[in-house]
């Protein structure tokens, strides 16, 4: 879902479309509760709590204490960069004549532009890097003996 909203430049049709693609049909909540229901059903008949405890033995975890342990590590990891990069699409949208707020909309628009961005910037220096190296070294057979 999130992917077609990076394509989407205007925010009232990226609000518009994230709506629509988060409504359910009134008709199918029943249905989503007796699956639901039907599920915790099984996790108890296996002695868990719930699904996804239930779901957590078979995964590659194991438990939810190791799950909770990654996502602990992977929010003291990435957190840094994600508040660099939020703070840069904040600004991207305001130099676009937008406020600095980013609404759930806005978040993968204007941060995969902050990421492609970071991409084109990062291949054209490895480019002149690489291409620096072939330039200025010299080849050992040209080398003064």
């Amino acid at each position: 879902m999130f992917n077609t909203l990076f394509y989407i430049p205007d925010e009232q049709q990226r609000r518009a479309v994230m709506r629509a693609m988060n409504r359910a049909c009134p008709a199918n909540k029943a249905l989503l509760q007796e699956y639901v229901n039907l599920k915790n059903a099984v996790a108890l008949a296996h002695g868990k709590p719930n699904f996804a405890e239930y779901n957590m033995y078979n995964s590659l975890y194991g438990s939810a204490r190791a799950v909770d342990g990654l996502l602990k590590r992977s929010v003291q990891c990435y957190s840094p960069r994600l508040r660099e990069y939020m703070a840069e699409a904040a600004e991207e949208k305001r130099r676009l004549g937008g406020d600095t707020s980013l609404s759930v909309w806005d978040e993968e628009f204007f941060i995969c532009r902050v990421v492609n961005r970071r991409r084109a910037l990062g291949a054209a220096v490895g480019a002149c890097e690489r291409l620096t190296r072939r330039t200025w070294r010299t080849p050992s057979r040209w080398r003064a003996r």
